[in-house]
């Protein structure tokens, strides 16, 4: 594999007053949080990249239902959080 195929880190870029950010930063710590949900997160992340080391669309399609279910968790756990 080329080194520039071999990713470490992934980051996001908002605009201040992004409302996109609330949600990632929800998302960011309720895995910090709740470290059992960010094992299942992880190892099937790792699942996927093996399966569709390829296929980035296959990989984003096969994490895409647990993203939702953790994101929906994380924003109403992050709201609450904050009040």
């Amino acid at each position: 594999m080329e080194g520039g195929d071999n990713r470490t880190h992934h980051i996001h870029f908002f605009e201040l007053g992004n409302p996109e950010i609330e949600r990632h930063l929800a998302f960011r710590d309720y895995l910090r949080s709740h470290s059992d949900v960010a094992k299942k997160y992880g190892d099937l992340k790792e699942e996927l990249s093996k399966r569709f080391p390829c296929d980035i669309e296959s990989y984003i399609k096969g994490k895409e239902q647990l993203v939702l279910e953790i994101e929906r968790k994380a924003v109403a756990w992050y709201k609450s959080s904050r009040e």
